[in-house]
């Protein structure tokens, strides 16, 4: 029997290391199956993450259904992946050793941090020797059920591993990519949104200046300022342009030569449309190169 590859995520294998590769089985609702036998994903920004012993597929975006009326799937959401406790129990393991790990004491708050920073050192050094020039630290985060953003200890745990990180790249000659991103989950406004972004923009840098870290060496990739993903209301593509220029304007040293986006589970339509719109008005702002 011929399989037929329905949609796949062409930079993983470039962006990462592929210790080991795992076949699951996905929990799909009827207009999500035929929605992707249309070619109708994008699972760019996706990832597996484990939610009280399970594990989800998070960050696919499964594009509404044409005919599915009433019936129609949220197209994103978390998806459950059908793997044997001992397979779930493997990528647990390896996630304690070197991945996401849950901070003491947040557990109820299901809040994480990323771990490997134990020598990191010489692995950046190692693939310096063997060619690479970038490397990229992922810290991800949550508005919170509240709408406050992640809570105080979340949000400097993060920082500083993204901080001691990027210092370590530059070290060995890297230049580090910075990825703190604030999940879309929930269904706050854009308003709340902006006021996230901008508070953990914030904290990240100040934790990169007192890590020593030189902006001029680094990138920034942050997430787009949006709607959650339940809300009742969408902000349109020039206020999500809009907030997410004006909370980067705020926060971002001008020092910072790049800024790369995620798409953050955004379609690939709707993530180049934002980031056309936000080019033509950082354009109409500031005219001079």
């Amino acid at each position: 029997m011929t399989r037929k590859i329905i949609a796949q995520n062409r930079k993983a294998r470039y962006e990462y290391f592929i210790d080991e590769v795992m076949e699951a089985g996905i929990a799909l609702t009827g207009t999500e199956v035929k929605a992707l036998r249309a070619g109708r994903a994008s699972i760019g920004e996706s990832y597996a993450t484990e939610i009280r012993g399970e594990m989800y597929w998070t960050g696919a975006n499964i594009q509404e259904y044409e005919k599915g009326n009433r019936f129609n799937h949220p197209p994103v959401r978390n998806r459950k992946l059908l793997l044997k406790k001992r397979e779930i129990n493997k990528i647990l393991g390896k996630l304690k050793t070197k991945g996401v790990t849950v901070i003491p004491g947040l557990e109820a708050r299901g809040e994480t941090t990323t771990a490997g920073l134990d020598g990191l050192e010489m692995r950046c050094a190692d693939f310096y020797e063997k060619g690479a020039r970038f490397a990229k630290w992922r810290g991800v985060l949550t508005v919170g059920p509240e709408k406050d953003g992640p809570s105080r200890l979340c949000l400097s745990e993060n920082a500083s591993a993204l901080a001691r990180y990027a210092a370590v790249c530059q070290k060995t000659g890297l230049v580090p990519i910075v990825e703190p991103e604030i999940l879309t989950d929930g269904d706050h406004d854009v308003e709340v949104s902006q006021k996230v972004t901008e508070r953990v923009l914030q904290t990240v840098f100040a934790e990169l200046h007192a890590h020593g870290v030189m902006m001029e060496g680094m990138i920034l990739k942050p997430n787009m300022v949006t709607s959650g993903i339940g809300a009742m209301t969408k902000a349109s593509s020039d206020v999500v342009a809009a907030k997410t220029v004006e909370c980067l304007r705020r926060v971002v040293p001008p020092a910072v030569p790049g800024i790369l986006f995620l798409s953050g589970g955004q379609t690939e339509v709707e993530a180049t449309e934002h980031l056309n719109k936000m080019n033509v008005l950082s354009k109409k702002q500031n005219p001079n190169p």
